[in-house]
């Protein structure tokens, strides 16, 4: 296999598994959250609450629409990621303490940003393809539609993945729902063309 169909099939399974994470960011149910702040250890040493307070802001509409910017392969693609960001990359720092945690939305439009740059970068020869850029902005609007704001630590650079290989723990709303309702269509769309082939 050549370097550049290696490279493709990672970028392919990056981008599938980013999409998988829209779908199941799309179809979470809302009355499901907890309460906006629940701490992780209140009687311990770490005191780091795992929400942002206020998470239960009002619904807004988010119109999904294709655009030119925020394209990877595009020469100032790379700076409209960024500028997607707040000040400080999205950092939330903990009131009373210098501590740094950042909301887990902030943290997935930066992965998705720095997929886009590798793209950029491993893109030299490449014929275009409008997709990429399709998937990679769709995600990143399905993350400000539905914005994750566990609160992360932002140590794992430091952690030893071997022995602790847990992060922040994220509240999430049943996505196996979808993919039962999912089969369950599909059963009945194949039994129905079964039926109709039957009748001719």
């Amino acid at each position: 296999m050549s370097r550049t169909t290696a490279l493709a099939f990672s970028i392919l399974a990056c981008i599938s598994g980013i999409c998988s994470y829209a779908l199941l960011q799309a179809v979470r149910n809302h009355q499901e959250f907890p309460k906006p702040v629940i701490p992780l250890d209140v009687t311990g040493n770490s005191g780091i609450p795992s929400y942002i307070r206020g998470h239960e802001s009002e619904y807004v509409r988010l119109y999904v629409e294709e655009t030119v910017h925020y394209d990877p392969l595009r020469l100032h693609g790379n700076e409209e990621w960024n500028a997607g960001l707040p000040e400080g990359g999205g950092s939330w720092r903990m009131p009373g303490t210098n501590r740094a945690l950042f909301s887990s939305m902030f943290h997935q439009l930066h992965c998705i940003g720095l997929f886009a740059k590798e793209t950029l970068v491993a893109s030299e020869g490449w014929e275009r393809d409008w997709h990429i850029q399709h998937c990679f902005n769709f995600v990143r609007e399905m993350i400000l539609c539905h914005p994750d704001l566990t609160l992360e630590p932002g140590n794992f650079l430091e952690k030893n993945y071997t022995v602790e290989r847990t992060g922040a723990v994220h509240i999430c709303r049943d996505w196996t729902k979808v993919w039962e309702e999912v089969d369950k269509n599909l059963k009945a769309f194949k039994a129905s063309r079964t039926n109709t082939t039957q009748k001719d």
